[in-house]
């Protein structure tokens, strides 16, 4: 079960995973030596894209993880709060399940699949995904000194009941069920839809990814067999190019 906090003259935020542009990074690093944290240590469990990964006085980096000791790692180092800060909505999170399996509050971006569900069942807080760093600690202080709305929060962890891989895939299963594209599909709609997709810019330069073409993945899908109405749609399309 979750803990519920006490008072207390020292707190821990942890950043957890693949701390990317996308996924906050640019925040962290902002925050590392920002010195209004006062009472606040942050901690990285993963990697971070910044150069500066070193420790800082409000700072401690622990590098890499193996998933199967996160929980410990957590309550080693008494973590009170974890950081999410995606900057694009995510459609689901499985960070956002770690988190909250371990037991503890999160804090996220006000987008996406981790605010909606942080909202809807109180597993934590969220803040305007416009906020800088300075936001972000000032609202830190409210949260880690208001001991009755953290206990509120924790209480509403423990409540909380995370679907196991089974109860997801039902649940899924149904939903599928619903759907009319699993009972119909439309030809025109695809070749439409299609067209769509190929005619959208990308920055990407393929040469730098060619390596990918030599892996022994890639060999192996690349002889899996088209079915032929995939054919029929993918033939049309390149005719009316």
């Amino acid at each position: 079960p979750a803990i519920k906090i006490s008072k207390k003259k020292n707190y821990n935020v942890a950043f957890i995973g693949a701390i990317g542009i996308h996924k906050g990074s640019r925040i962290l690093e902002k925050m590392m030596n920002y010195k209004p944290l006062k009472n606040i240590k942050l901690h990285l469990f993963g990697i971070v894209d910044s150069q500066h990964q070193n420790n800082t006085n409000y700072f401690i980096n622990h590098g890499r993880y193996d998933r199967n000791n996160l929980k410990k790692l957590l309550k080693e180092h008494n973590i009170d709060l974890i950081c999410l800060f995606s900057t694009w909505p995510e459609t689901y999170s499985y960070t956002l399940t770690e988190a909250i399996a371990c037991g503890i509050p999160v804090l996220s971006y006000d987008i996406g699949a981790i605010a909606e569900r942080i909202e809807k069942y109180n597993l934590g807080w969220t803040i305007s995904h416009k906020s800088g760093h300075e936001e972000i600690v000032a609202l830190l202080h409210r949260i880690l000194n208001d001991q009755q709305s953290y206990n509120e929060v924790i209480e509403s962890i423990n409540k909380y009941k995370i679907k196991s891989t089974v109860e997801m895939s039902n649940a899924y299963i149904k939903m599928y069920d619903k759907s009319c594209y699993i009972k119909t599909v439309d030809t025109n709609e695809i070749l439409e839809l299609t067209k769509i997709g190929d005619s959208l810019k990308t920055n990407v330069v393929y040469n730098n990814y060619a390596w990918v073409f030599d892996t022994l993945k890639w060999k192996l899908i690349s002889k899996i067999k088209v079915p032929k109405p995939i054919k029929t749609i993918i033939r049309k399309v390149r005719t009316k190019r």
